[in-house]
């Protein structure tokens, strides 16, 4: 695992591959968090801090604040340094539990008041290296989204994982979620997994028997919100 988290983020470029990948627009910037992989542990957190297309440079500080949803872990801070225009990098072993996780990300500008970008970040056993978590707005939530396996085969079990966090990032409880499935091929076998059994708080899995090879599109509702897309493609 500790050659997957050095190596994940290895040229800038390679950025879209992280398991982990949510931006926030506040106060005139773009904030976009990154984590080479979600599983607990030692992790490396990417923070870039962009005003339109300019990479914000020498900002007087970087920090993220981690804390758990489902226990009082209490705080922790991670300091990140610049390592290239815009991009500030750090290293820790923060999120050591599986769970959901808040992470205040605050960016500190000479003459400014600190700006704080606030995600929601659900670590897995499973999720880890080349997984992509994805984020489903269905106003006011945010669905957090992952399967497990991360690389779903055909015809094989996984779970969908939904966490449901409000604009605050907490856990929304007690939500009746529900799922259609529109794929290469009718799926009949998956009435019984249509309605998601809640796990804990906030956190909702879809136990799912088997899908064909292809592109799925995976239409989640929330009782009282709305639906959203979320996008799953199934290896032969």
């Amino acid at each position: 695992m500790a050659a997957a988290f050095l190596t994940a983020f290895a040229p800038p470029a390679q950025a879209n591959g992280a398991a982990f990948d949510e931006t926030k627009h506040l106060s005139g910037l773009r904030i976009e968090l990154m984590t080479a992989t979600t599983l607990p542990g030692r992790n490396r957190f990417v923070v870039r801090v962009q005003q339109g297309l300019t990479p914000v440079t020498g900002a007087e500080k970087v920090a993220l604040r981690f804390t758990m949803v489902e226990h009082d872990m209490g705080e922790q801070e991670l300091v990140a340094a610049e390592r290239a225009p815009g991009e500030y990098v750090a290293e820790g072993s923060p999120t050591a539990m599986l769970g959901t996780w808040k992470v205040d990300t605050i960016v500190r500008l000479a003459g400014r008041p600190d700006i704080h970008a606030l995600f929601t970040v659900p670590l897995s056993q499973q999720a880890g290296q080349g997984a992509t978590t994805k984020i489903v707005a269905i106003p006011p939530y945010q669905l957090i989204v992952f399967s497990e396996p991360v690389e779903p085969q055909a015809g094989a079990p996984l779970t969908i994982n939904v966490v449901i966090v409000d604009a605050k990032g907490d856990p929304v409880t007690g939500k009746k979620v529900h799922a259609t499935f529109e794929g290469p091929s009718p799926a009949p076998a998956l009435d019984a997994v249509e309605n998601a059994a809640e796990l804990g708080p906030g956190r909702y899995r879809f136990a799912v028997p088997g899908l064909d090879a292809g592109s799925w599109k995976i239409t989640l509702s929330v009782a009282d919100a709305g639906s959203g897309v979320y996008e799953l493609e199934v290896s032969r």
